[in-house]
């Protein structure tokens, strides 16, 4: 129904204006309760060890950039989500860059974004964390809540983190935004090094890296692995939105995300797990659309696949369908669960 009714109704809109009418649906936190009653959103075959000794009821995530100001988080939880990442959230109330900011490339299923990190600012969304400490309290089924902050300077973020650190269950460090120029400063490794040593880390902490294509890139992005790795941070999200110029913006220049990014993503995760080894957390982020494509960075490495842009391209069920996907090829190829399955994933087209 999504999306042969919705959708077309939804994309007339511009793609701001088309959120802010599903947000509004997505604040009804009823309808979503309703919705997860009816549906199998999860099965104990796809629960995943994560970190901590804390499991996830899926290892698919919904990533940062869609609730930024987390007022719905719950109500993506009901979905079937693994985890939902609330933000990025910052210190101060922002407005982002200059609309229009957000771009459709339809038939790519891709969106290309230059919003700048808008945000009502964290005193306004600790409102709204607490309220869900008390609701996830009673929930015990339902997948974590982690939480994206950034900040344009050291002293910025480590205000943020030490704010936001105790509604998470775990946290992500967003130092990558192809958007927000002033991040930048923590893709130095002498920075993030001081940043990283600086935390008081009580919840495990993922830093969003940016994505690489050349070589100059790459050498960056492993840097910056290397300096958090000795630096004790938990895990990775590989990777941000691709820098990409786009007229359509106000600002000339985004981030695309969306199914044109897998095949990247894929190679990103295998040449870091070749290059680091297993030790740490990846959650792979960039293409992902279905359960073909969440198995496909699995089997690459990743921990967790995390979408969004399919989310608003193939509507709220999306989780859910790629859960009882993965649940319906467990026993299809005979697997105990989600970890057999990957371990399978090469055969799956021979099946």
């Amino acid at each position: 129904m999504y999306e042969n009714l919705l959708r077309p109704i939804l994309f007339k809109l511009p793609p701001e204006k088309a959120q802010s009418f599903a947000d509004f649906f997505l604040k009804r936190k009823l309808i979503w309760e309703v919705y997860h009653s009816f549906q199998k959103t999860s099965d104990p075959r796809l629960q995943i060890s994560y970190t901590n000794d804390q499991n996830l009821p899926s290892p698919l995530g919904f990533a940062a950039g869609y609730d930024k100001d987390c007022e719905f988080l719950t109500s993506l939880l009901l979905l079937g989500f693994g985890y939902v990442i609330g933000g990025t959230i910052v210190n101060s109330p922002r407005y982002g860059n200059e609309k229009p900011r957000i771009a459709r490339n339809i038939k790519e299923e891709a969106l290309i974004n230059a919003l700048g990190f808008p945000s009502k600012g964290k005193s306004y969304v600790t409102d709204f964390l607490e309220k869900y400490q008390k609701d996830l309290s009673k929930r015990q089924n339902l997948g974590k809540i982690m939480l994206s902050i950034s900040g344009l300077d050291h002293e910025d973020l480590l205000s943020c983190h030490s704010d936001i650190q105790p509604y998470a269950s775990f946290l992500e460090i967003n130092i990558s935004s192809p958007n927000t120029s002033n991040i930048k400063i923590f893709q130095e490794q002498d920075n993030l090094a001081k940043l990283l040593n600086s935390l008081n880390k009580q919840k495990s902490l993922f830093l969003k890296l940016p994505p690489y294509t050349t070589n100059e890139e790459k050498t960056l992005v492993f840097s910056l692995i290397k300096t958090a790795i000795s630096c004790g941070i938990d895990g990775f999200t590989i990777a941000n939105t691709k820098p990409i110029s786009d007229d359509r913006l106000a600002v000339g220049k985004g981030g695309m995300s969306g199914k044109p990014l897998l095949t990247q993503t894929i190679q990103m995760v295998k040449e870091i797990r070749s290059e680091f080894g297993f030790d740490f957390i990846i959650n792979a982020c960039g293409g992902i659309s279905n359960a073909y494509d969440l198995l496909s960075v699995l089997y690459a490495g990743a921990n967790t696949g995390q979408l969004l842009t399919a989310f608003i391209y193939r509507g709220p069920n999306i989780a859910n369908n790629i859960n009882n996907t993965l649940v319906k090829l467990i026993e299809k190829t005979g697997s105990k669960n989600i970890t057999e399955l990957v371990q399978q994933y090469s055969n799956l087209d021979k099946l």
